[in-house]
């Protein structure tokens, strides 16, 4: 069939939005007609050349819409279910799966950082007939997708599934980073620096769970403004202070117990680190370009902080993804004030050139 994606031909070059073909899903397939996609930062990473990927590629990895096919064979998703598409793809047999870490997923992993699906072939071709590889077993900019079964995540009706699409990644990421991978205690002392969409989410994970002091670290004060409306008790603009020493400062001279990276860079993981208490977490949720490496003074680590990598919020896409939809719908977790414009497809490379100049939070594709 055919479809109308956005594609990245070459790296700092403007997405072009063109026809492509679609295949229909194959055994173990969904193919989901989209009904919106945001516009995430890593897909900046992307045509930046910051994160290795195979070339010509439809970006775009967070998303909801409605299945329109089923692949051969038995599926739990069926033909008009309400999806939030999830961009690890579990196998749900591998050690990661089976123990309880899906977004691990060994099988999930190779295929889709090649831009393939989960047999390593891609359902996309252009009109000469080459083939264009899929971001994150998704790409969310395309009117319509061929995704892993595994990756749709049905939702209930009586909420509007437009929003939900920022469950898929922003959400996902940045709740679950404090919620899964820092497991944030009641009461806790929570630092999250970088206030975009990551870390907007964090903060509100973070007051999801209880945390006592939430502390909102940026540069610009539009994003603090915003982190004290998601739940931050406190904000710290780092273009002001040093920012450690005032993280310290604030809690009495004992540091954060847990402190959230939502930038990317070594120098701002350094400081989450610093800012520790003993025995304090820091989880570094930002993407760093390739091969960027941090400096970190040792002798912290002696009294127990702890330095921990976060991959997609160590979500688990069939249990988590209901939970968030569910608390959205209870009025508890904010969607709608994540997105701060609505966008035709055509108007994608400006949404990216958004984050380039630091406005909004959320550019939401509407198909």
């Amino acid at each position: 069939m055919r479809t109308r994606a956005a594609v990245l031909r070459e790296f700092n070059t403007p997405l072009v939005v063109e026809e492509v073909e679609l295949e229909e899903p194959k055994a173990n397939e969904v193919l989901v007609r989209m009904v919106s996609s945001g516009v995430c930062h890593s897909d900046l990473h992307l045509v930046q050349g910051h994160i290795p990927v195979n070339l010509p590629l439809i970006c775009g990895h967070e998303g909801a819409g409605i299945v329109a096919a089923v692949g051969p064979g038995p599926s739990t998703v069926r033909v008009g279910d309400r999806v939030v598409l999830s961009w690890v793809a579990p196998c749900g047999k591998c050690r990661y799966c089976a123990t309880g870490r899906p977004a691990l997923c060994m099988t999930a992993i190779g295929p889709s950082w090649e831009g393939r699906l989960q047999d390593w072939t891609s359902r996309f071709t252009d009109s000469n007939g080459e083939t264009i590889s899929h971001s994150m077993m998704l790409s969310t900019y395309s009117r319509d997708v061929t995704v892993p079964a595994s990756a749709a995540i049905p939702v209930p009706d009586g909420v509007p599934l437009g929003p939900l699409a920022v469950i898929g990644c922003a959400v996902s990421t940045g709740v679950g980073a404090v919620v899964n991978t820092g497991n944030v205690q009641l009461g806790d002392s929570v630092a999250v620096i970088g206030c975009g969409g990551i870390g907007l989410n964090a903060i509100q994970g973070a007051r999801l769970r209880g945390a006592g002091k939430i502390i909102g670290v940026d540069i610009a004060e539009h994003k603090l403004e915003a982190a004290r409306r998601f739940g931050a008790t406190h904000t710290v603009n780092a273009s002001e202070v040093e920012t450690a020493e005032t993280l310290i400062a604030m809690t009495g001279g004992l540091g954060v117990d847990l402190a959230v990276e939502a930038i990317g860079h070594p120098e701002t993981v350094a400081t989450a680190v610093r800012s520790l208490c003993r025995g304090g977490t820091a989880v570094q949720v930002g993407v760093a370009p390739y091969g960027s490496e941090l400096t970190v003074d040792m002798g912290l680590m002696i009294d127990e902080r702890k330095l921990l990598g976060c991959y997609y919020g160590s979500l688990r896409p069939a249990f988590d993804i209901p939970r968030y939809v569910e608390l959205y719908k209870a009025g508890k977790l904010l969607l709608d004030e994540l997105i701060t414009a609505e966008i035709d497809q055509e108007d994608i490379n400006g949404a990216l050139h958004q984050f380039e100049i630091g406005e909004g939070i959320r550019s939401l594709v509407r198909y």
